[in-house]
């Protein structure tokens, strides 16, 4: 612990105890420290989360007053970080006493702005002043990053600029902080001079070096000048050409700028024998021009990536010679062997009775080729011996613990370029377990955690060892973060195999509890939306899981740039530990905008701003806007404005109120008719596990259809016109993804029902239901295979009445089922317009794998009818589809491409279609 802290620890103690001095009567004796708690205030000139201190206090209206909580109190203010002073003034009342808690919180930036900056732009300024708007100020800061502004003019060629910060008083306990700037002028290259021996025009050197006459000087250019000019020499053979350079400064802030270039001999490379590979290809696998230096060493390194590529290629009998020659020219020599091409026909096992051929071959990379791309036969001594490793861990696994590799035998047969590996192996005897016995472990108010060790199983050190690991982070989620756990074996024979009797001992150590929580540096969040995201309180088993749940469910409010949950150095009585809760706030505020294309809506774009901590109590306002342009003329088809409102925990309950009012103007063909809405939705939803959701929402909307085709209308004439729907019902999502955005692996599903009665309101009664199933599987490391189940039913309860057509199901498309135009599949009018349904089955299946440069690759095939309960069905209207895809992931969500091809196509229909999105589908 520091001086200074102990230092201030002390002068909030003492604040404290002088303050009890001060009252009247109080210096006499300490009687009046056994008086009644009648009421706690708090003064502060800055905003403070009053109902937050107050929880935080050791002391509650009504306790008896005690010096050891006055301490205790000016210790947890101080462990806040949120204040410079903070004093407890306590006054006597006939009834008891009243403490006033006078507290000054530190100064926090409010905004930061830069004036007179034209050369560097605002957003690098931010990131080198290192003050943000939220942030405690400090003159030591504010100096600090004037001197980092000051720095980097400098480096940036204005050696004589000026740097100030202005602070002015905000709202309260809040400063504006204004750094201006003079520039002055830059330090600029009047000329540019090359000197010593030029092996290419002067002309190529000054576009290599990318600076021009009378352009602004910096160090760092010149730097990359030189390291340009060297490419450029290495790039003409040059390889061993250093260059120097030297800035002169003359009148006017004017300078000469000067290169010695010392290109050394030119090298003559040549290559003998290389059929596989050409010249080029084998020196892109070193790269010369990049490197710092290159010497004799660097071609002996060259060489040795060549026999590399070779051998990975199938030439395992391959030679590369060199040979270097001082010239000039210097030559370098490059002589290979290549050989002949062998590729793994089989690796096989002898002396393997215990474990299986197959379950060996399965942990080894070398292995006879296959269509898997990474499976290509070859035989790489490094690698096979990598995989002898993985043979020896794999029979530890089965229980052989003496078991070893005693030979390795490789056959060539050259005249066909196969090769056999055959491994021997002497297994021993396999170890079963016998019994497995915990002793110490008492403590644990629930039962062990289970193990993989089992009774009649072989014994697997590794399960061992993870076995012992689960029980002591069983012990320290019991609150024994100090447990020790000891693995004892013992063995004895039985029979051919040996029997090992497995006991675990526990020393718990110490038992520790969550003291108090203390939350940290938070300006504007109330500590009680802090404290309701943690999974643990005061007084459970101090829980080091627990304390990373807390971190991980603390970033997922969206609040804090970071958060660290750790407990406080201090150790409190009763073998409870204090947890402090830091955490740095982002600004609540933001704007947003973006833009992306699918072939189904064309150029689609929005624009939103938000404010997402509204009163420091998480609740999150939103207006957001989106606008869609029609992809053959350009012109928009869409507009569509929300604003929301989202209240995280509705009167401290699980509950989640949120609600959004929409206006939207739709005119897009491929929606084949056209709607202007409002609709008002608010809903109530709440956690019911980690992964499950469940709510309710209401749903109001008037809207007016409109550009509905006539044989369209024919069917339903209620289509068009003004339609006012009033709905309720409840919804249930389970998502078990590993990422929301690109997953990978995992379930989501969800399940919703939408009943709009004429009781509430709604011009055509009816009832709605959705479902989907999704699941990703992994079939490896980055090959993933999902499908996609989902469904729908919808009815209209008014004997003649439809289904309003913004209520049915359309399918076919990008989105449904690929390979088809959007919405064309299912019932069509008399003219061939698209009725839509009321009952909707669509089946998508892809497999994802990995090609080259971050792209990947898809294969899917779709499936999907959607049908009108009042007509006849038919299997043949079940629609199916496959194609191939591509996939590139940015940071907006993947790039993707497809093609499907029509596996029923009728007659007039196309092969397939072309389909492109910006966005995740599934």
């Amino acid at each position: 612990m520091s001086a200074e802290c102990i230092w201030r620890r002390a002068g909030l103690a003492l604040s404290a105890l002088l303050a009890l001095a001060a009252a009247p009567g109080w210096a006499q004796d300490s009687e009046w420290l056994g008086r009644r708690i009648v009421a706690i205030g708090f003064e502060c000139t800055a905003p403070i989360d009053r109902r937050g201190l107050a929880a935080l206090l050791p002391m509650r209206v009504g306790d008896e007053l005690r010096r050891a909580d006055l301490e205790e109190a000016g210790w947890r203010l101080e462990q806040t970080g949120l204040f410079k002073a903070s004093a407890i003034e306590p006054v006597a009342r006939e009834d008891g006493v009243a403490l006033t808690l006078r507290l000054e919180r530190h100064i926090v930036v409010n905004v930061v702005r830069f004036r007179g900056n034209h050369a560097l732009g605002g957003d690098e300024l931010e990131r080198l002043v290192r003050l943000r708007p939220g942030a405690i100020y400090s003159e030591e800061l504010r100096d600090q990053a004037v001197a980092r502004l000051r720095q980097r003019y400098a480096a940036e060629g204005f050696e004589l600029a000026q740097v100030s910060a202005g602070v002015t008083a905000g709202a309260a306990g809040e400063v504006d902080v204004t750094f201006r700037i003079e520039e002055g002028e830059p330090l600029r290259v009047a000329a540019i001079e090359f000197a010593g021996e030029l092996p290419v025009p002067p002309r190529r050197l000054q576009r290599a070096i990318g600076i021009r006459v009378e352009g602004r000087y910096v160090r760092s250019r010149q730097v990359a000048a030189e390291k340009a000019i060297v490419r450029l020499l290495r790039a003409e053979r040059y390889f061993e050409a250093r260059v120097d350079s030297t800035w002169e400064l003359g009148a006017n802030r004017r300078g000469t700028l000067r290169f010695q270039l010392d290109p050394g001999p030119r090298f003559d490379l040549t290559w003998s024998g290389n059929l596989r590979f050409s010249a080029s290809q084998l020196l892109e696998l070193m790269d010369l021009p990049g490197r710092v230096i290159v010497t004799d060493g660097s071609w002996r390194e060259l060489a040795r990536r060549v026999e590399r590529a070779y051998r990975e290629a199938g030439y395992y009998v391959v030679r590369v010679g060199l040979s270097i020659a001082p010239g000039p020219p210097k030559t370098v020599h490059f002589d290979i062997v290549e050989g002949r091409r062998f590729r793994v026909a089989e690796v096989g096992f002898e002396g393997a009775q215990g474990v299986s051929p197959a379950q060996l071959r399965a942990v080894m990379a070398t292995q006879p080729p296959s269509w898997l791309p990474w499976r290509r036969g070859v035989l790489l001594d490094d690698v096979l011996a990598d995989d002898l490793k993985r043979l020896w861990y794999l029979y530890r696994r089965y229980g052989f613990e003496a078991a070893e590799i005693v030979d390795l035998r490789t056959r060539f047969e050259p005249e066909r370029g196969r090769v056999f590996i055959t491994v021997v192996i002497e297994e021993g005897p396999r170890t079963r377990v016998q019994t497995v016995e915990l002793a110490g472990f008492e403590p644990l108010r629930l039962a062990p955690p289970e193990l993989a060790l089992r009774v009649g199983e072989p014994l697997d050190r590794e399960a061992l060892e993870a076995d012992r690991q689960r029980l002591v982070t069983a012990l320290a989620r019991a609150g024994f973060p100090h447990a020790e756990v000891a693995a004892e074996v013992s063995t004895s024979a039985a029979g051919g195999e040996l029997a090992a009797s497995v006991r675990f001992t526990a020393a718990p150590g110490t038992a520790e509890s969550v003291g108090a929580i203390i939350i940290q540096n938070n300006l504007d969040t109330k500590a009680g939306v802090i404290a309701r995201a943690l999974p643990f309180k005061s007084g459970d088993p101090l829980d080091p899981e627990a304390l990373l749940l807390a971190q991980s469910q603390l970033y997922r409010l969206g609040l804090f740039r970071s958060v660290t949950v750790r407990p406080l150095p201090r150790q409190a009585a009763g073998g409870r530990r204090d947890i402090g809760i830091s955490v740095a706030e982002k600004p609540p505020g933001s704007l947003q905008w973006g833009a992306g294309y699918n072939t189904r809506d064309g150029i689609r774009g929005f624009g939103e701003i938000s404010h997402s901590n509204l009163q420091g109590l998480a609740r999150r306002l939103s207006l957001r806007g989106e606008f869609n342009f029609e992809p053959a003329s350009l012109s928009p088809d869409e507009y569509l404005g929300d604003l929301a409102f989202r209240e995280p925990r509705l009167a401290d309950t699980q509950w989640a109120l949120r609600s959004d009012l929409i206006a939207q103007r739709a005119t897009r063909t491929v929606d084949r008719f056209s709607v202007e809405r409002f609709a008002f939705i608010p809903a109530l939803e709440r956690p019911l596990l980690p992964e499950l959701r469940a709510g309710f929402d209401l749903q109001v909307e008037q809207s007016q259809v409109f550009d509905v085709a006539s044989d369209v209308l024919a069917f339903n004439p209620r289509d068009q016109g003004r339609l006012r729907s009033i709905s309720l019902g409840p919804f249930l999502v389970y998502d078990g993804r590993d990422d929301a955005f690109m997953p990978s692996r995992g379930v989501f599903d969800s399940l919703r029902l939408r009943y709009a009665p004429a009781e509430l309101g709604a011009d055509v009664a009816f009832v709605k239901l959705l479902g989907q199933h999704t699941h990703y599987v992994p079939i490896t490391e980055s090959v993933t295979f999902l499908y996609v189940l989902r469904g729908g039913w919808a009815y209209a309860f008014a004997d003649g009445d439809q289904v309003p057509i913004r209520e049915r199901f359309f399918l076919g498309g990008r989105t449904t089922v690929r390979g088809f135009g959007e919405n064309v599949i299912g019932p069509a009018g008399s003219a061939g317009s698209p009725l839509g349904g009321d009952l909707v089955g669509i089946l998508n299946t892809e497999l994802r794998f990995p090609l080259a440069f971050g792209i990947g690759g898809a294969v899917f095939a779709d499936g999907g009818g959607v049908y009108l309960q009042d007509r006849a069905t038919s299997l043949d209207d079940f629609r199916r589809s496959c194609g191939l895809g591509l996939r590139y992931n940015t940071p907006v969500g993947p790039l993707s491409l497809d093609y499907g091809f029509k596996l029923d196509r009728r007659t007039d229909e196309s092969v397939g279609e072309l389909h492109f999105s910006i966005g995740a589908m599934f």
